[in-house]
């Protein structure tokens, strides 16, 4: 990878942990649905909101004045940019505020502000995506890439939340976790065909510089993910899922920003 890509880690730091505390609460709350035992979903709900904090620290990282960060928010109508900050900041809120009712056994309370954390955690998620989304750089300006941030969002809460409540000795909740995992995977399985036929477009109009080694090398990355993922079903521990996924998403998301090459004016 280039200088430029490695330099981008911070970034993805900071859009994996969002997407991994988005994945919780989306999760816990599903699972709420499905279980009355509060004892199994408290540590799901403890979990939201230090992933959140974490991904805003990494945030931090990239910033040259991380103090002047909230000028940012002045320009809400016209940047993306902007409307990513006022969103993370309004789920990084509601993750505080939900974490914190798990903590205080508000058990009363956790469904609807959930479903408010999930809510936002996604507006977050895809507004993070459009940032990317510029017409200068031809193979992000697609809709595969805030499938991929969903689809990210999904399979990360889905095989967190399996290893958190304990495996298959909770059913109920475990199985919950199974389905969203495996909408994460069908989401990351559409993003990285999307992605993939985006690239022999545009390497066959524009070839000047072009190649589809890089992009294939995602394609087939996010493909060993998905499938990688149906391990959960197997007898191997869920948190070892989790690092392994976890670990081969990182590497993608780094994937991701060498996938950014600009669009050169002398092509056709």
């Amino acid at each position: 990878m280039s200088d430029h890509v490695k330099h981008e880690w911070p970034l993805a730091a900071f859009t994996l942990s969002v997407q991994l505390g988005c994945g919780l609460a989306l999760a816990a709350t599903a699972c709420e649905r499905a279980t009355t035992d509060a004892a199994i979903l408290r540590p799901l709900g403890l979990s939201v909101f230090p992933m959140v904090a974490l991904g805003l620290a990494f945030s931090l990282l990239h910033l040259g004045r991380p103090r002047e960060g909230w000028r940012a928010l002045r320009n809400l109508r016209h940047s993306p940019l902007s409307l990513e900050v006022l969103l993370t900041t309004v789920l990084a809120l509601l993750a505080l505020a939900y974490s914190g009712c798990w903590y205080g056994n508000r058990t009363d309370l956790t469904l609807v502000v959930g479903v408010l954390t999930s809510f936002f955690g996604l507006a977050a998620v895809v507004s993070s995506a459009q940032i990317y989304m510029v017409p200068t750089r031809p193979l992000w300006n697609a809709g595969w890439l805030p499938a991929s941030f969903i689809g990210t969002t999904f399979l990360l809460g889905g095989v967190a939340s399996a290893a958190l409540v304990g495996g298959t000795s909770q059913f109920e909740a475990f199985l919950v976790a199974l389905n969203v995992t495996a909408v994460g995977s069908l989401l990351l399985l559409t993003s990285a065909g999307w992605m993939l036929a985006i690239a022999l477009r545009v390497c066959k109009t524009q070839p000047k510089g072009r190649s589809l080694a890089r992009p294939r090398l995602w394609f087939a990355l996010h493909l060993l993910i998905a499938v990688g993922a149906l391990a959960l079903f197997t007898n191997i521990a869920p948190s070892v899922v989790f690092v392994l996924m976890l670990a081969a998403l990182s590497l993608g998301r780094m994937l991701m920003y060498s996938l950014g090459e600009p669009a050169s004016r002398f092509d056709a």
